[in-house]
């Protein structure tokens, strides 16, 4: 498979949200003669030994769901040594998707993708990681064209991220389900760090709390990062973040950002500030709302 431009991927690959669809009953595969249960059909075998020395080797879809499983740590390191075709995520589990995965280790990406991600979990979190614990490391791990479906906590690389992100991107739909979201194009609720990443992910979280291009909700520190996606929200909605009380610094956003809950707040960049800093950032994106006691603002929409 030859690797796209990650430019082109990140600021390009772009589809229109239409509100929310339930899910078709699909025929069960059939994969090497052996009916499919709902989970996936098998897991992969992983070269290497799991250090920063030898780390687990990744190459394809069946490889990565057994990161953190059985014999395969997730205090681990693995890397990905080829881009990954995960459409077989769409029908796999019942339909749920992929199991997002509970993650203390480092994950090298290489610059490799990982396209058509699917994720459908009501009153769940949902991301290719659920949570990326303190100390865990995620570095250029590029998610194109994601579907991801969820509650609470909802992003395509991470639902909570409690370590380290760097270099990281993501394109595709992004979708909050109850009104307790937090919805990100890359990460659903951050108290750790975010570096040098970017998303075009279109976030809806019509019925959530907040919705950020890059972040729904940071108590951390994002550096040198970006969103262009498109993002909508119940309440608090921002171009690269729904709420924000942590540090954000050197970072952009240019996407579209729309609300009609009432007592809400719609910012260029911040949908929601409460304490925290903001340095050297700047939102293009234009601000629109309908409602009563809406805050709107270019960079900022409420500040507390």
């Amino acid at each position: 498979m030859n690797r796209p431009n990650h430019k082109a991927q990140a600021f390009e690959g772009v589809s229109r949200v239409v509100g929310l669809r339930s899910r078709t009953t699909t025929l069960a595969l059939v994969l090497a003669g052996l009916a499919s249960t709902g989970a996936d059909a098998a897991l992969g075998v992983l070269a290497g030994s799991g250090t920063g020395a030898s780390p687990y080797q990744v190459s394809d879809y069946a490889d990565l769901c057994a990161v953190g499983t059985g014999t395969y740590s997730s205090s681990a390191t693995y890397r990905l040594v080829a881009d990954i075709d995960a459409t077989p995520s769409d029908t796999a589990n019942s339909d749920s998707g992929f199991a997002p995965v509970s993650f203390k280790g480092t994950f090298h990406g290489g610059g490799h993708t990982i396209g058509k991600l699917s994720i459908n979990r009501p009153g769940h979190d949902a991301a290719l990681f659920s949570l990326v614990d303190v100390d865990a490391v995620l570095d250029s791990i590029w998610l194109v064209g994601a579907k991801i479906n969820g509650s609470h906590h909802v992003g395509v690389l991470a639902a909570t991220n409690r370590g380290s992100i760097v270099s990281c991107s993501s394109t595709g739909i992004v979708v909050g389900d109850t009104a307790q979201s937090h919805v990100g194009g890359l990460v659903g609720t951050n108290s750790g760090t975010i570096r040098a990443s970017r998303s075009s992910s279109l976030d809806s979280g019509d019925q959530g709390i907040s919705a950020g291009g890059l972040v729904g909700v940071n108590s951390g520190t994002i550096e040198s990062s970006g969103a262009s996606g498109t993002v909508t929200a119940g309440r608090f909605a921002g171009g690269l973040v729904g709420a924000n009380s942590g540090t954000i610094d050197s970072c952009w956003a240019s996407g579209a950002i729309s609300g009609t809950h009432p007592n809400a707040g719609y910012g260029g960049l911040v949908g929601s500030a409460t304490n925290g800093r903001i340095h050297g950032s700047n939102a293009t994106g234009a601000v629109s709302a309908y409602g009563d006691s809406v805050s709107l603002g270019g960079l900022v929409g409420h500040a507390m």
